[in-house]
């Protein structure tokens, strides 16, 4: 690990960086922290840390941020010597944890990765979230992260659309309306399609009536006409020739 760890024992307790007087969170953080320093310690050392400067000083730096972790945080500062550092005596398990306990400092993300010497590469392969990195700034990770969450963004919205099946125009609707009412094989005069869509009160039409209902009635006639799913022939009437309306194929 290249780190200065090994130049290094226990933090003075009395020693501070920029993130005090923000006690609540860094509580808040604490847990996460832990969290991220075990999976860093595990790819870093393995289950069981070295036993020399650089692994009391990893072990000091878990006990520091395990401190603030609540009232259970001393049962697990001796699980976690225990099972990480079973080489460290007694006695200096007992100073470090004093030591912990006693200590007003806390890192900030890139404070704790300079310390450690994390890269963003490694930052992002072992998914730390509470810890920096030592190439790409906290701005630049924010940067980062927004040019991520927007491309999720977009993606996501891509794919809606995909899924949104497109919401046919009114003519499109009005012509199934009379695709529908049409008895099959039959032709039937425009006048007597307009009397059933007033009378049925089909959706598309709803709103419509007297003239407006009769050129939207014609303009979905020519839609489904040019669409291949109606025709149209004219015939003789009493006074003057008769539109009417089949469905394709009717004779």
């Amino acid at each position: 690990m290249s780190s200065t760890a090994a130049a290094r024992r226990f933090v003075p307790a009395n020693e501070k960086t920029k993130a005090d007087g923000r006690a609540t969170d860094r509580d808040n953080i604490a847990p996460l922290r832990v969290r991220d320093l075990n999976k860093f310690y595990r790819d870093s050392y393995g289950l069981e840390l070295p036993p020399d400067e650089d692994g009391r000083y990893a072990a000091y730096m878990w006990l520091l941020h395990t401190a603030r972790t609540g009232a259970d945080a001393e049962r697990r500062m001796d699980n976690f010597l225990e099972l990480r550092a079973p080489w460290m005596p007694s006695a200096e398990r007992r100073a470090a944890k004093e030591a912990a306990f006693a200590s007003t400092k806390f890192y900030s993300a890139d404070e704790l990765a300079v310390e450690f010497g994390i890269t963003y590469a490694k930052r992002t392969a072992l998914g730390l979230t509470t810890i920096g990195s030592i190439d790409v700034d906290a701005a630049q990770r924010k940067a980062i992260r927004k040019k991520k969450q927007r491309d999720r963004q977009r993606e996501r919205r891509s794919r809606e659309r995909l899924r949104r099946k497109p919401e046919l125009a009114a003519p499109a609707r009005r012509a199934d309306a009379i695709t529908e009412i049409l008895p099959p094989g039959e032709w039937v005069d425009v006048s007597l399609i307009c009397a059933e869509l007033k009378r049925g009160k089909a959706i598309p039409f709803a709103s419509l009536t007297g003239k407006t209902l009769t050129a939207a009635v014609h303009r979905a006639i020519e839609h489904g006409i040019n669409e291949g799913r109606l025709q149209k022939r004219v015939v003789p009437g009493p006074k003057m020739p008769i539109a009417q309306i089949a469905k394709r194929g009717t004779r």
